[in-house]
């Protein structure tokens, strides 16, 4: 038996002899073509698996920042078994943007079924259509059609206004006019809680959600148990609201169009994520805009002549639903400063998932790396933005007529590439009419003369405040 064993090994011999060199010959050819390649410097951290989670995770602007300056323009760090590779210069961020490599959907997969519950699946069936439907219902071709909807909503907010002379947190009134606007002409009219009691159940439990967003997209449900009840409740109110489809208000709204496009069944997890997407950035922008101009009293007197100018006629007469999108195009300065709040509060970062190697300047970085960007810190470059760190909206000026919302090489706040955020001329019109109607119809003044800080945490979207900024409000009266 032994004898017949060594005979068939001498037999195979010759193979296991080639199969070997084949193995050989192909490590060193693969040693030989990556020994020349250079990689990002890697920052792996203290402890294994989780890397520098604990240091990103307690200031990651300020981590960005400092390993920049230390690692240079391109670095790469480990943060709970993920590789995270950084551009940090404005010159290389085309191609996070335009390579075909970097995919917007792989970094967002995991993210959108943690915070809404739709699965890889269903994403990868609806997304793209999603977009464009957004895209093309939130487009330049259509604000004609919304305008004057938006200033009947914002008509009827002054009218019931009963705040005068007192003192309001400034977020909070963000929240109620964008929530008083954008919900029902996105959603509808009966869709969502109709009275004043069960409309501010729901932007209490928004604001839950809202405020552990970024922590809810990583982080199971039963870490995050109030968050996740929060997640469930809008999921409860859009599932038993679109089962009646009984709303006669809802049937030419984007909700609607978005449901009649989905497949699968997946509706409720979209309204979810959609009601997130529609106010989770124009609040605080709205916020940040108003904060900065009530800092400085002669940009404040500057838009209130702006605003008089254009919106006074039409709020002496009530006829804000008569307001054309022409008409607000007439607002550049309003425009101008709400651009530069935005220059100065953008997303802390966004993402992409590499689906192959990339090559950025000499450097290789790897299939697999989720691919990051910075706008916060891009924004904050002196060699593009001078006095950088100032509210400064006259320089803004230069770009009047041109679609200041498009990405270019200095602005990135609404992303850019095949997935730029599609409603970001629809969030600028909006946006302009909030301010607007607020500085014309009311004397807002600072409770403390100082716009609050950013939130070091909230780097996904907009960021909130750190604290609470309060104002005093009072019905304005106008000199005619």
């Amino acid at each position: 038996m032994a004898a017949f064993v060594e005979l068939e090994l001498l037999q195979l011999s010759p193979f296991v002899i080639f199969a070997a060199l084949l193995v050989i010959s192909l490590l060193t050819l693969n040693s030989l073509l990556t020994k020349n390649v250079k990689y990002p410097p890697i920052i792996k951290g203290w402890i294994p698996w989780l890397g520098c989670a604990i240091e990103f995770g307690k200031a990651p602007l300020t981590f960005i920042k400092e390993t920049s300056e230390k690692h240079g323009k391109v670095f790469t760090f480990y943060a709970v078994g993920q590789r995270m590779t950084f551009l940090t210069d404005v010159r290389d961020f085309h191609l996070f943007f335009n390579s075909p490599q970097a995919d917007f959907q792989r970094a967002v997969e995991d993210a959108v079924k943690n915070t809404a519950g739709i699965n890889k699946e269903d994403f990868f069936a609806n997304h793209r259509k999603i977009h464009d439907l957004v895209k093309g219902r939130l487009s330049s071709s259509n604000l004609s059609k919304l305008t004057p909807n938006v200033g009947r909503k914002l008509e009827e907010y002054v009218r019931n206004a009963r705040i005068s002379g007192s003192e309001v947190d400034l977020m909070t009134l963000a929240r109620d006019v964008v929530f008083t606007a954008v919900v029902p002409i996105l959603f509808g009219e009966g869709i969502l809680p109709q009275t004043h009691q069960e409309l501010k159940h729901f932007q209490k439990q928004f604001v839950q959600f809202d405020d552990s967003f970024e922590h809810g997209a990583k982080l199971p449900d039963f870490l995050l148990k109030e968050w996740a009840k929060s997640k469930y409740f809008f999921l409860d109110v859009f599932g038993k609201a679109l089962q009646k489809k009984t709303h006669a208000n809802m049937d030419d709204t984007l909700l609607q169009a978005m449901v009649k496009s989905l497949e699968g069944d997946c509706a409720p997890n979209y309204a979810t994520l959609l009601l997130w997407a529609s106010l989770a950035n124009a609040v605080p922008i709205t916020f940040w805009t108003l904060a900065f101009v009530l800092s400085d009293q002669a940009i404040k007197k500057d838009l209130q002549q702006e605003v008089d100018q254009v919106l006074g006629p039409y709020i002496d007469s009530g006829s804000l639903a008569g307001l054309s999108l022409e008409e607000v195009k007439k607002l550049h300065k309003v425009e101008h400063c709400i651009l530069e709040a935005i220059r100065l509060r953008p997303a802390g970062m966004i993402a992409r998932k590499l689906t192959g190697p990339m090559q950025v300047r000499d450097l290789t970085i790897p299939a697999g790396d989720m691919l990051m960007i910075s706008p916060y810190w891009a924004h904050q470059d002196e060699t593009i933005f001078p006095d950088a760190k100032s509210y400064v909206p006259d320089r803004w000026n230069q770009t009047v007529g041109s679609d200041k919302s498009a990405p270019s090489d200095k602005f990135f706040a609404f992303g850019g590439g095949r997935f730029q955020c599609p409603g970001r001329r629809f969030a600028m019109m909006e946006i302009q009419m909030f301010v607007s109607v607020l500085l014309c119809s009311f004397d807002l003044e600072l409770v403390k003369e100082e716009v609050p800080l950013p939130s070091p945490q909230h780097v996904v979207g907009v960021p909130h405040p750190l604290s609470p900024c309060f104002v005093k409000m009072h019905k304005r009266v106008r000199i005619i």
